[in-house]
């Protein structure tokens, strides 16, 4: 049904995809001016709010998301957070936190979500287009500001006096001296904006044909990499990295698909052994340089300022005891020695001890309200923990086995449509690049929570379900075609 719709009306955008593609698009580029505005650690402004709902009614509405099994299963689990509120913490139901986190996650997975399904493929590739083109232009002039003001020496606050643009002084009351912000109240944040632009960038420089469009998405890569290596966030420097792996995977095997088309069985079973092979090496050689290169950076950019004379200025003399402060930094927050988790481990061990202490906290979890408030009080940090540095962790803290066997659910059939996309002779290589996303994000949150559905600032939620929503819906149609063309095939044999 969904191929003869697509067939009437070919390529062309009727009323209520282009409004659906217009209102999305907006929405997910505002995610570059709330820094901008506001400066609260949780706010989820009434404005912004109602855009969001409506969002994620029309997606509901228009992609017919009941259809839909990802839908199915993703929305049962905002159902069980807003049963297991309302019966444990029913005063509690509208409080800023709560209803932030449960209308955050109905915008994901209900607007952002629905664009694989009420938009046609030709439809989504063409979104795409000009979206990447908009986000990175805006996501370079926030780069290139901060850089400034790091090379400056002269951090740029926002209207509001809140977050900050370039290297943070003592000052300005932040935890993160020497390290990049981009807007955000932490390089974390900063950290996976940046990464999963990078990421878009490397997905349109290789799908795009054209060579001028492709230069432009070159060069805002090398300032978003720039900027990414400056915030020193490990885990977002970690997740473009594996991202940019498993780019340099699928191309090779895509170039062995294209080359390999007209080869006989043994031979190119032969091939593919070896394609496998290299592609694997190139991968891991690709993620050890990535890595490599980017904890370089903050190095290399502290030289070039001592040698321009713009790093010192008396302000900065006063507080810094060493030299060479990126050194310093580095040094204590590297992928190796003693200090890699750099307190991690503590937290982990916590809410560990903390879900064993009762049985229920395992199977049905603590809530979506404050579940970090009983492990903070066994840590001994400066401030308390907001999360805990694993996603899988902070779902069963939040949801239990209950949660986390519906996320385990969805994983599943998120990554076997993914395969079939990957896999398929037919899809095109800007399609096939798609999954690099979810994946670069799910790895990120093994030591972050990039896809807490209560963080509703930084811009790794709404892209990790837009990417989830096209693989699913896309690959429920190469599935429902297999199995439409077997059965022809079959019928044709009697």
């Amino acid at each position: 049904m969904e191929k003869t719709r697509e067939n009437l009306i070919g390529t062309g955008w009727n009323c209520s995809q282009l409004v659906y593609a217009v209102f999305i698009g907006l929405l997910l580029l505002s995610y570059q001016a709330i820094q901008t505005f506001d400066h609260e650690a949780i706010s989820f402004p009434a404005v912004l709010a109602a855009f969001r709902i409506g969002a994620a009614i029309v997606g509901i509405i228009l992609g017919k998301l009941w259809k839909d099994k990802g839908f199915l299963i993703i929305f049962v689990l905002l159902l069980y957070q807003a049963i297991q509120i309302a019966l444990k913490q029913s005063d509690l139901f509208f409080s800023e936190s709560v209803s932030t986190e449960l209308l955050n996650g109905l915008w994901a997975v209900g607007g952002c979500y629905a664009i694989g399904r009420i938009l046609s493929r030709q439809q989504i590739r063409e979104f795409l287009h000009v979206f990447v083109i908009a986000w990175l232009a805006l996501m370079a002039v926030q780069c290139m500001v901060a850089l400034y003001a790091a090379w400056t020496d002269q951090p740029i606050s926002n209207l509001s006096g809140g977050s900050i643009w370039g290297i943070p002084h003592s000052k300005w009351g932040t935890w993160y001296p020497e390290r990049l912000l981009i807007g955000y109240e932490s390089p974390t944040l900063s950290g996976s904006a940046l990464s999963v632009s990078g990421l878009m960038a490397l997905c349109a420089l290789l799908s795009e044909k054209r060579k001028g469009i492709r230069i432009l998405h070159c060069i805002a890569f090398i300032i978003v990499f720039v900027a990414l290596g400056l915030t020193n966030a490990r885990t977002s420097i970690l997740s473009l990295s594996v991202g940019a792996a498993l780019i340099t995977f699928l191309l090779i095997l895509e170039m062995r698909n294209k080359k390999g088309k007209e080869s006989a069985e043994a031979i190119e079973k032969k091939k593919t052994i070896r394609t496998w092979a290299a592609a694997v090496i190139c991968m891991v050689a690709v993620l050890a340089l990535s890595i490599f290169v980017s904890l370089k950076i903050p190095i290399l950019f502290g030289e070039a300022k001592m040698k321009g004379n713009l790093v010192v200025t008396s302000a900065k003399a006063e507080e810094t005891t060493s030299e060479e402060p990126w050194n310093q930094t580095i040094q204590s927050r590297g992928f190796t020695g003693s200090r890699i988790l750099t307190g991690r481990d503590e937290v982990w061990q916590k809410v560990i001890q903390y879900l064993m202490e009762k049985p229920q906290r395992i199977v049905f979890g603590e809530s979506i309200y404050n579940p970090m408030t009983g492990p903070n009080i066994n840590m001994q940090f400066k401030k308390p923990m907001g999360h805990c540095h694993n996603m899988i962790l902070q779902i069963l803290l939040e949801n239990g086995l209950v949660g986390l066997l519906i996320i385990f659910a969805f994983t599943i059939y998120t990554t076997r449509n993914a395969f079939r996309i990957v896999m398929s002779k037919t899809s095109p290589l800007w399609l096939k690049l798609i999954p690099v996303i979810p994946a670069s994000i799910l790895v990120g949150d093994l030591a972050e929570c990039f896809g807490w559905f209560h963080e509703w600032k930084g811009p790794a939620l709404p892209f990790l379900f837009v990417a989830c929503g096209i693989i699913n819906a896309v690959g429920s149609r190469e599935a429902k075609q297999v199995g439409n063309n077997n059965k022809f095939a079959h019928s044709n044999t009697y």
